[in-house]
Order: structure tokens, then C-alpha cells, then sequence
């Protein structure tokens, strides 16, 4: 294994300890060492949609819905054909009270995932 693979490897290895730790910290509710743990991963590896998920759930139950927003976009951005990114930030901006953004995504959503009874049951802003 090339000195690069290894390190690698390592790296690798250590997002997965630190995700787990994190994940561990959030099933206690303890948000701050969550966060810690789950930036180190994002620093590494933004494009872990997995990653940026859990940082939107921390946020979200803080109650920093901008933050919360930000990694749902990240999330959108790296994994664009799932309608769970567009749904999300749909009921956000609900929430925040802009109609305009929360139909868009909500629209958006809507194309990504047509047949989906349930997501369109919710009364969402369409």
C-alpha cells in the first residue's frame, strides 16, 4: 500500500470514529460535542451528504433553522436528484414564514419524486 493509500486510509478511518462519536453525543442531546465531532468529519469531507445531514438535524434541533438551511443546501447541492433535500428545506422555510423559497422547494421536491403520496399529504405551501 502506497504511503498516500495509507494516509487515506487513516483519514478515512477517523471521520468514521469521529461520526460515531458524534452520532453518540446527539442520542444523548448533547448538540455542542455533537457538532464538534461531526465538523471535524465536514472539514475533511464536506461532500459526505451523510455528514452534512446530521449538522442540518443538530441545527435544526438548536433551534438555528439559517444554519440548518446551510447544510441542507450543501447536502442539496451534492446529492441533487434525492427530493429529501428539497423537501426539507421546503419545510424550513416554512417555518422561517417565506412562502416564496418554501413553495419553490417544495416544487422542486415535487418533480423529483411525483408519485409520492405522502410527501404531498403534508400541506406544504403548494
Amino acid at each position: 500500500v502506497s504511503q498516500s493509500r495509507y494516509e487515506s486510509l487513516v483519514r478515512e478511518r477517523l471521520a468514521q470514529f469521529w461520526e460515531k462519536l458524534g452520532d453518540a453525543y446527539f442520542n444523548l442531546q448533547d448538540y455542542e460535542q455533537a457538532l464538534l465531532y461531526y465538523n471535524k468529519v465536514a472539514q475533511g469531507f464536506p461532500y459526505y451528504v451523510s455528514i452534512n445531514k446530521k449538522l442540518a438535524d443538530v441545527y435544526y434541533f438548536q433551534h438555528n433553522l439559517e444554519q440548518a438551511i446551510y447544510y441542507n443546501e450543501r447536502s442539496l447541492h451534492f446529492d441533487g436528484q434525492n427530493y429529501q433535500w428539497s423537501y426539507n428545506l421546503a419545510l424550513l422555510y416554512q417555518e422561517l414564514g417565506d412562502v416564496k423559497r418554501a413553495q419553490a422547494y417544495a416544487e422542486q421536491a415535487q418533480k423529483l419524486q411525483p408519485d409520492n403520496y405522502f410527501l404531498f399529504s403534508q400541506n406544504i405551501v403548494i
